[in-house]
């Protein structure tokens, strides 16, 4: 494929990647880089970019709404915003918290988007580009699910911007979430000895949830992510919080799952504790996707990556934006376009020499839906 005209984007796109990389975006907080984006777009000039109600930042190449395919990358990052974020460069590599999740892939399809605009070509079918929210922990794929409430029943296939290039996803890992409150009556710790202790329930709680046998449809897994509770050394705490998850990528297993919690929640309740249940996510697994067109999607980007990475690309199942349009039956698949490590961490990095592969793993997935030259 001639993209030799776009050589000369590489260090615009390292430059964009270092601007967008040292805007806050902490999942529910994307405003800033999302105003960015937009006026972004618009500079290269894109016309009649929007934001949704979710925040999303969206452009749409090509005229109608019939027969899309969706590109999109999330803005959000897992840092808050009193972590700094200033990017140094040093040993080949960018470091900075989130530069990898997911600010060089969003960077890249932002690049792409720039190509589709100065083309001045009309795609195959019209091509959605959306830089969308609450991807991470809680945000619980807010930016996704409004987007695909918007424009599923349209959509032919997604493509989605995450991760690194040496592997490939269009299986999706469910999950739900919840946070449990356990409550007792508490007291002092030596006056009223023999109460109840939240926390003791709590850990028994716990300890029975770790005692569940997983599913072994496919591979099923659980954790408690986080727990507190008390108040001093010498009080017996009348509160307990913690969280817990379970995951797959089979909706039967977390059926089963789901079932196994709820059992032990109300023996937990009968015998006399107080507990206050709230689901905190709910991340949907694959529906029913054609798995013909899904397996022709998949390997046409696998072959793409292939090219620019040394490594066998290998397929993955993970929890990506691409899980919801997966969920409603609409073939998806998540790729990386650049090599990093260090991922969530505040040593997060990409490799420099990646930034060119980068960019023509983007540009190449665009060609299969539309001509640039």
């Amino acid at each position: 494929m001639k993209l030799e005209r776009y050589k000369g984007w590489e260090s615009e796109l390292k430059e964009l990647i270092i601007t967008l990389a040292e805007i806050p975006s902490p999942t529910g907080k994307e405003q800033k880089k999302a105003e960015y984006i937009g006026d972004w777009l618009q500079r290269q000039g894109a016309s009649g970019v929007w934001r949704d109600t979710a925040g999303n930042v969206c452009w749409l190449w090509g005229t109608g709404q019939e027969h899309l395919t969706v590109f999109m990358a999330h803005m959000d990052t897992v840092f808050a915003e009193s972590v700094k974020l200033e990017v140094q460069e040093r040993d080949g590599r960018l470091y900075c918290p989130g530069i990898g999740d997911n600010t060089a892939n969003l960077a890249c399809m932002l690049m792409a988007a720039k190509a589709a605009i100065r083309s001045g070509k009309e795609p195959k079918s019209p091509v959605l580009f959306a830089a969308t929210t609450g991807e991470e922990g809680l945000g619980n794929l807010v930016g996704s699910r409004t987007l695909f409430e918007s424009f599923g029943e349209h959509v032919e296939q997604v493509v989605c911007f995450d991760l690194y290039r040496e592997a490939i996803t269009c299986q999706a890992v469910g999950s739900v979430r919840y946070e449990i409150s356990v409550h007792t009556k508490g007291g002092h710790s030596y006056n009223d000895f023999g109460n109840t202790s939240a926390i003791a329930a709590a850990a028994e709680l716990i300890h029975r949830l770790y005692q569940v046998d997983v599913p072994k449809k496919a591979k099923t897994t659980c954790n408690v992510g986080t727990i507190h509770g008390g108040t001093t050394v010498n009080s017996i705490a009348s509160e307990a919080v913690f969280t817990y998850e379970f995951r797959s990528v089979d909706r039967d297993c977390l059926e089963e799952m789901e079932n196994n919690f709820r059992r032990i929640a109300g023996e937990m309740q009968l015998s006399g504790v107080e507990l206050a249940v709230r689901e905190i996510g709910r991340r949907p697994c694959n529906g029913a996707v054609s798995e013909e067109r899904l397996e022709v999607l998949t390997s046409a980007h696998q072959e793409i990556l292939q090219r620019h990475t040394e490594t066998k690309v290998r397929r993955i199942p993970y929890s990506t934006d691409a899980n919801i349009p997966l969920s409603m039956g609409i073939p998806a698949v998540n790729i990386g376009t650049i090599s990093g490590g260090a991922l969530h961490t505040e040593e997060e990095y990409i490799e420099l020499d990646s930034i060119r592969a980068g960019l023509s793993i983007a540009l190449e997935s665009l060609l299969l839906y539309g001509e640039l030259e």
